[in-house]
């Protein structure tokens, strides 16, 4: 199974070993156990994924499942609000890092999603990386 289809399918299999390796770190956040994160490059995509992908798996069925959008959310924002932080992550990254606003239901996130990837896209067209 490619890496894509693994991440973007439901894999009962892939869903436990997220459980078993991460699910304790999810239900930390609400408490702050892990808000030092935000300050460094990597732990804000952690973060996001943490919150954002990896409690979509851990929670798969249930309400929990969306239960820390609004934590995944605010790092994606503050994060693409800041052209100094947002530059520095690969493209590969920066999908990883717009998917709160992907899967807010705001419309000015929605709005913001589609700007930015315009403008990932512009950049990628610029330097003949679009194919």
């Amino acid at each position: 199974m490619s890496i894509q289809a693994k991440w973007f399918k439901s894999d009962p299999e892939f869903d436990k070993v997220l459980i078993d390796n991460f699910k304790a770190d999810i239900e930390s956040v609400p408490s702050g156990a892990l808000d030092s994160w935000k300050e460094d490059h990597y732990g804000r995509l952690a973060l996001i994924l943490l919150c954002d992908q990896f409690s979509r798996n851990c929670y798969r069925g249930s309400p929990d499942a969306f239960k820390f959008d609004e934590h995944s959310l605010a790092i994606s924002q503050s994060t693409v609000a800041s052209p100094e932080l947002f530059s520095k992550y690969k493209h590969h990254e920066k999908i990883f890092i717009t998917m709160p606003l992907m899967h807010s239901e705001n419309v000015a996130n929605q709005d913001l999603l589609m700007s930015t990837w315009e403008a990932m896209l512009a950049d990628l067209t610029q330097r003949g990386l679009d194919q």
